[in-house]
């Protein structure tokens, strides 16, 4: 992995995990409501934070990927300019 996506990894690991802590930690659960705002507010904040840096990842090879064919110039050989 690149420098440059170490920390939009993180991000995405961090953003998964806050998106799941309250099931893992075992958050208490109403009996009458599906989605209690301590189950609801990380699942949708984690999933946020997932989401955008997700497409930073994405970003980010593709632009190492759209570069990667290219032929690399060299400033070495230029003559010039007289």
């Amino acid at each position: 992995m690149r420098g440059d996506s170490w920390i939009s990894s993180i991000a995405l690991l961090a953003g998964i995990w806050v998106a799941v802590s309250p099931f893992v930690v075992g958050f208490s659960h109403p009996v009458h409501k599906l989605w209690p705002a301590s189950i609801l507010g990380p699942v949708i904040l984690g999933g946020i934070v997932a989401v955008i840096s997700l497409a930073g990842l994405v970003g980010f090879w593709g632009i190492q990927l759209r570069d990667w064919d290219r032929p690399k110039r060299s400033t070495t050989g230029l003559r010039q300019a007289r």
